[in-house]
């Protein structure tokens, strides 16, 4: 015999050893299940349930699956609950026999019976999502509370659901909550979900966004990437957990591509700013127009600067006033100021300052402080209006204490020039340095000269020094001079001290 002919031998011995031996083994579990009290009938089947489910040889997949329902007929002849549950999934999926819902629903009945948590849960779904059955949410209802009271989570949450819209039940608001919690402590990640929206928008319990945000999170944990888009929809984007964020574009792609031009705008936010994917301008533009042209304003908006300043396409001014002034009708606030500046600078439409004063009147007294800071540069320089010094201060103090930097810094230098108040370096050094302890590199230039000279603070040439160091870091050219200036002057000082 040749070595090749030895070796099929060898192998095709071996596997009929092999196949023998395991049923031989599985004849000796099915005999014995039923008395042992270590491993019943059921909990065997289930081990060859889960090698069914990964198995991808279809043939030894029928045959695990042929295993597993003569243990669960075993089991279920023998009086495991348990099994008869197993074995009615199987008559219902149609597993290993021909499909039987009739004899399905009498061996889910049995069980449930029993005690058996999940036959009831499965019962209730099944009068309310089985085709072969009339709907009944009544009778749902009754098996989803029987598994709850018996402290199966997901019964919980199926009934918490039913209790808060009332679903073949009294609707009730307190009830719910109770459940969603059960729920959620059984790690039922849709049920943390709806106990966060509950606490977000306080409508029933105390708002609490902290611990809203605590529930989304261990339901986005678990992979439930609903929940992940609730915390970039519900919490802005200041999210800055990556992993989070990943998992909410996941839940944007699929809300987006239902038709939820909402999740269609974030995700575009994401691909603009590169947040849990690669920046890609080019997409982030598609989803942009796909959610304007379905009247979501917000993105006309978002669109309206891409075009502006070139993200992902040639810059078009035309384009992007066309879809800001779209969006500024609809109230979108930023594209109100875009389109603004662009008549104020005469941007892709003819100059016309009285139109952009119009724009920036409304913005302001809608306490957008961008607005009043730019309707207080018109009103000093006279773009559009007569020249108006005292309103201009006014407008630059209440964008200044709002935290607009380049206000603060023009009230100073009028301040310092007595323009629309009486000279006053005091006041000008005031605002001076809250500009400058806020990056304006310019305002700490100016308040270095002051300091040199001695106007409205007394003089101090170390901190003159130590301003003008930080301005010309800051790229003022002319700070950078005049801290050269002081330091060779100190040199020639402390050279005149030595000799």
């Amino acid at each position: 015999m040749t070595k090749i002919k030895k070796l099929i031998c060898v192998v095709l011995f071996t596997a009929s050893f092999n196949l023998f031996a395991g049923e031989g083994k599985f004849e000796q579990e099915l005999v014995a299940c039923h008395e042992r009290s270590d491993q019943s009938c059921y909990d065997i089947a289930r081990q060859y349930n889960r090698e069914a489910l990964s198995e991808v040889d279809v043939i030894k997949k029928q045959a695990l699956i042929s295993k597993l329902n003569k243990l669960y007929l075993k089991g279920c002849d023998f009086g495991d609950a348990k099994a008869c549950a197993g074995l009615a999934y199987s008559y219902e999926d149609g597993r290993g026999f021909e499909q039987n819902s009739v004899k399905a629903i009498e061996l889910y009945r049995l069980a449930c019976g029993s005690g058996v948590r999940f036959a009831c849960r499965n019962l209730g779904s099944k009068y309310i999502k089985a085709k072969w059955l009339p709907k009944d949410l009544v009778i749902a209802n009754s098996f989803y509370k029987k598994a709850c009271g018996k402290g199966y989570g997901k019964a919980c949450g199926k009934l918490a659901f039913n209790y808060d819209h009332g679903k073949g039940i009294e609707k009730d608001k307190i009830k719910p909550i109770e459940l969603y919690q059960t729920a959620c402590e059984a790690d039922v990640l849709f049920a943390c979900r709806n106990l966060a929206n509950k606490y977000y928008h306080g409508d029933v319990i105390a708002k609490d966004r902290e611990k809203a945000y605590q529930l989304y999170k261990k339901a986005c944990d678990g992979n439930y990437t609903k929940a992940c888009g609730d915390l970039g929809y519900l919490y802005d984007f200041d999210q800055d957990d990556e992993q989070v964020i990943v998992k909410a574009n996941v839940s944007y792609k699929k809300d987006c591509d239902s038709g939820i031009m909402k999740a269609c705008h974030y995700l575009a936010y994401n691909y603009n700013h590169g947040r849990g994917l690669p920046e890609n301008f080019e997409i982030a533009n598609k989803l942009l127009q796909k959610a304007c042209n379905n009247d979501y304003h917000y993105s006309c908006g978002s669109l309206a600067y891409n075009y502006h300043y070139g993200n992902g396409v040639d810059v078009d001014f035309s384009k992007a006033n066309e879809l800001a002034d779209k969006a500024c009708d609809k109230g979108i606030i930023r594209a109100c100021h875009l389109l603004a500046v662009n008549y104020d600078l005469g941007n892709g439409l003819a100059q016309n300052h009285e139109k952009a004063n119009e724009i920036y009147q409304k913005g302001c007294k809608n306490n957008d402080e961008a607005f009043c800071a730019n309707l207080g540069r018109n009103y000093q320089l006279g773009n559009g209006v007569n020249v108006d010094f005292d309103k201009a201060n006014n407008l630059y103090l209440k964008a200044c204490d709002a935290g607009v930097m380049p206000s603060c810094f023009a009230l100073a230098n009028n301040y310092a020039n007595g323009l629309g108040a009486f000279k006053n370096y005091e006041k000008a050094n005031e605002y001076y340095e809250k500009a400058c302890d806020n990056e304006n590199a310019r305002a700490c230039g100016d308040l270095a000269n002051n300091y040199f000279l001695g106007k409205g603070v007394e003089k101090d040439v170390i901190k003159s020094l130590q301003l003008y160091y930080k301005a010309c870091n800051g790229g003022v050219s002319s700070s950078c001079n005049n801290l050269k200036k002081l330091r060779t002057k100190a040199g020639e000082y402390l050279k005149k001290l030595k000799s």
